[in-house]
Parts: C-alpha cells; sequence; structure tokens
C-alpha cells in the first residue's frame, strides 16, 4: 500500500521592509472581476492601500479571480498581517456589490460574510535581488497566458505598460507616479 505525501501547509513569508512576491484568489476562483469596472476599482483599491499603509508597490496584475503585487512591505506590518487586511478592506467593498451571478457562484460557501470574499491563505515569498525581475515578469505575463493580451503591456490592469515606458523607479517603485498615468485612464 502507498503512502499519502503528508500536508504541507504554505509559509507565508516577508517581514517589515521586506521586498515579497504575493498572490491571493478569490474563493472558489469565481470570476468576480470580470468588468472593467470590477478591475478599475480593485487597481485603484491597491494602490491607496499600499498609500495609507506606506508600502512601496512595484507591480501588479488584477485578473477575473485572483491578483499578484510585488511590494515592499511597510516597517510595520509582516506579509501576513498586510496581506489579512488588504483582503478584510477590499473584501468589505466588493461583497455587498457582487452582482447576482457572482452570489449564486459563491453561495454554497459555508459562512460567507461581509469579509469572506478571499480565500483564507495567500502565498508571498521573499524576494532576493535576483528574483525580482522574475517575479515581475510573471506577473505581467499572467494575462497573456491567459490568452487576453498579445503583449503584458497591453493589459490595461497590469502595471506592465508603466514600467515599459520607464515611469518605475526602484526607490519609490509605483507609487510616485502620477495616478493618472500608473491607473486605467479615466479613472
Amino acid at each position: 500500500m502507498q503512502e499519502m505525501p503528508a500536508y504541507k501547509h504554505w509559509k507565508n513569508y516577508g517581514q517589515p521592509s521586506d521586498l515579497i512576491f504575493a498572490s491571493t484568489t478569490v474563493i472558489d476562483f469565481v470570476h468576480v472581476f470580470d468588468t472593467p469596472e470590477s478591475k478599475d476599482r480593485l487597481v485603484r483599491l491597491i494602490f491607496s492601500f499600499h498609500r495609507r499603509r506606506q508600502a512601496v508597490l512595484h507591480a501588479y496584475a488584477v485578473m477575473a479571480n485572483h491578483i499578484h503585487i510585488v511590494t515592499r512591505l511597510p516597517t510595520n506590518l509582516d506579509a501576513p498581517r498586510f496581506l489579512q487586511q488588504f483582503k478584510s478592506n477590499s473584501g468589505k467593498f466588493f461583497v455587498p456589490r457582487l452582482l447576482p451571478h457572482h452570489k449564486e457562484a459563491l453561495k454554497w460557501q459555508v459562512g460567507l460574510n461581509q469579509r469572506s470574499f478571499w480565500q483564507a491563505g495567500f502565498r508571498s515569498v521573499v524576494l532576493e535581488r535576483d528574483m525580482f525581475w522574475q517575479k515581475v515578469e510573471y506577473t505581467h505575463l499572467n494575462p497573456v497566458r491567459a490568452s487576453l493580451v498579445a503583449e503584458a503591456a497591453e493589459y490595461r490592469w497590469s502595471s506592465a505598460r508603466v514600467i515599459r515606458d520607464g515611469l518605475w523607479n526602484e526607490e519609490s517603485g509605483l507609487m510616485g507616479i502620477p495616478s493618472d498615468v500608473v491607473l486605467p485612464p479615466g479613472l
């Protein structure tokens, strides 16, 4: 009889001030960010949360059911606390605004409430210098791999075009760029 491998719990790393790559997913992989407006709003929430927490956002991609970010954590929050706060704040915003088809897709979730929007866990890793651009590229290629665009910079809900246009810098990442350049047009 073959033994089943032991379950391994994902350890999320990232102490205050660390540079991390993180991903989180909507419960049951439901495509709640399926309109331009919902993706626009999530981009704005990502930026506003980073500003309020004094974190440095370096790269992001918003997909229909998950997000990826590359960020330097604030000096007072580790990765689990930072992502917990982001998920709680964004969940409180999106849950009351779910469309009927989203509610239907999520209705089997026991205990769904104003905070239960994202899956309980997330993934984060601390980035060493040589991993930074690899994770930025991974983040930006998500919409290409999903066949949403032919080139990463064409995707409106990622930082690929901003970085391509030379508007990112190592110290302030995307946070020093005027919001009308970084955020989707018309916001």
